[in-house]
Formats: structure tokens, sequence, C-alpha cells
């Protein structure tokens, strides 16, 4: 659908129909399926191998484009927590077809977080790109060793560069200067993109629950554990 801009009358905003927001779902999910299929065979160091090839081939293909310099902070500056909570709702509403409930788990997550921070304990990274927020990831203290790993998120045109990998490495590093002795994190079964990082980085699946009906798609919950 085509909307003129009530800014300029020479801009048109474009659109998604729910019909196109139904076929795009469609289409996201048979992709995932498939990658799901070609990958489920490969070894942790072959999923490493594979993405450094993807890399390889990716920098070839754009060597001759500038990149964006990208910052990574985890000095928590107000509207940070609501920059997390708003491109969660923004980012998986499109790719994963996430109602607002999903938000809404979100937002609680991340005023728990809020209301129970510890600089010792519990470190949140943004990235961003000229002052626009293109990810982030954190590390939530929970018992007195173990961490969990939370809010993994990236703007999909920085995907394939790096900047997922060393968001994770620089949790990884702070839980280990924390001295946890474990991490895990909470993900479900469409998530394959971050699920590479993960095993990339070490993290083995520890337990898988039954499909359920929640945040608007039938959603299976696995749980990822790394032994530091």
């Amino acid at each position: 659908t085509r909307s003129r801009s009530t800014l300029d009358a020479r801009i048109s905003n474009l659109a998604l129909t729910p019909l196109g927001q139904d076929l795009f779902q469609t289409l996201n999910q048979a992709y995932e399926q498939e990658l799901a299929a070609l990958t489920k065979h490969l070894s942790n160091q072959q999923y490493g191998e594979l993405a450094s090839s993807m890399q390889t081939i990716q920098n070839l293909l754009t060597n001759h484009c500038s990149k964006p310099s990208i910052t990574i902070r985890h000095d928590l500056r107000p509207g940070d927590l609501g920059l997390v909570t708003r491109y969660h709702g923004l980012w998986y509403a499109p790719e994963f077809g996430y109602d607002m409930s999903f938000e809404g788990y979100v937002a609680e997550t991340v005023c728990d977080f809020a209301e129970n921070y510890s600089p010792k304990r519990d470190r949140l990274w943004i990235a961003d790109v000229d002052g626009q927020f293109v990810g982030c990831i954190a590390i939530v203290g929970r018992l007195s060793s173990v961490g969990q790993l939370r809010w993994f998120l990236l703007d999909k045109s920085f995907r394939g560069q790096g900047v997922g990998k060393q968001l994770v490495d620089l949790a990884l590093a702070f839980g280990r200067e924390q001295n946890y002795k474990s991490l895990y994190l909470l993900t479900t079964t469409d998530q394959a993109t971050a699920h590479y990082v993960y095993k990339r980085a070490g993290f083995e699946l520890t337990d898988e629950h039954e499909p359920v009906q929640m945040w608007g798609q039938t959603i299976q919950e696995q749980r990822y554990e790394l032994i530091l």
C-alpha cells in the first residue's frame, strides 16, 4: 500500500498489507526450515567453518564499499532500556510474526533488569552507528556463579559483518571476568541465525520444550548453556 507523506508531498510511504505480511511470514518460515535441514548435521566446528566461509564471501563482494563505524558501549544512558524494548518489538514482528505480547514480555524482563541492576554482575551493551541503535546484548547475574545471556539483537543490515560475534565475545569475556562458571540463554527454534552464533561460541543445547501458543505464534523454547 502507498500513502502520501504528511510532511512532504513528494514522498510516498510504502507498507505491507495484512496479506503481504502473511506471505512474507510464510516465505521466511520456509527459508528457515530449509536452512535448518541443510545444516542440522553440522558439528560446532563445521558451523564455525561455514560461518567463516560465508564471511569471506561477504568480504569479497563488499570490500569496495565503505562500512559505517560501529560503536559498542556499556555505559547505560537514559532511554537505552527503552530502545532494547522498542527494537525487539519492531524487528521481531516482521521477521518472526510475533505480536505485541512479545514486546510486553521484553518490557517486563527489562524492567526486572533495571530494578535489580548490579554493575558487578550485570552488563548491557548497546551497538550503534552515529547514534542510531543497531543491536544489543546483555549478561544478567542469576545464581552466585551463573549468568544469563539476554536480548541478543542485531539489525539485519549489519549481520554477517562480525558484529554479532563481537557482541557475544564481549558478553563471554565479562562472564569470565566475573568468575561465572556457566552462562545460559533461552531462545526459540525459529531464531536459526542467532543459533549459529551461539553454537560457534560454544553454547550447547541442553533442553527443549514442547511447542506452545505464545506471542501470536506456535513457539518452541530451547535452552543453551556454556561452561566457562
